[in-house]
């Protein structure tokens, strides 16, 4: 497992909860939208709740019968896979939580 190297404390991704995959594990347009949307909030100043509430959304509007908790999942392996292999433009201009 890969473990995010980000100094932010956040909660499942940067704690290595959800072991990282490989970014084509998943089309490219739904890791650019979960992480575009993640980055969004959080460039905003939300936390993570919030931009978690806002990347399920977003992987909800690509993936409308995906089941609630398979959505959750997914879109938290998304997150720490983009931390893991692009953390420096991922975190880039990211408050801390």
């Amino acid at each position: 497992m890969v473990r995010s190297s980000t100094p932010l404390g956040c909660p499942c991704h940067a704690r290595g909860m959800f072991p990282t995959q490989p970014l084509a594990t998943w089309d490219r347009a739904t890791v650019r939208a979960v992480a575009v949307a993640y980055r969004r909030q959080r460039w905003a100043g939300e936390r993570d709740l919030p931009a978690r509430i806002a990347i399920e959304a977003a992987h909800r509007e690509l993936h409308p019968d995906v089941p609630e908790r398979e959505a959750s999942d997914t879109v938290a392996r998304i997150i720490a896979s983009v931390a893991s292999e692009h953390g420096n433009w991922f975190w880039r201009g990211v408050t801390k939580c």
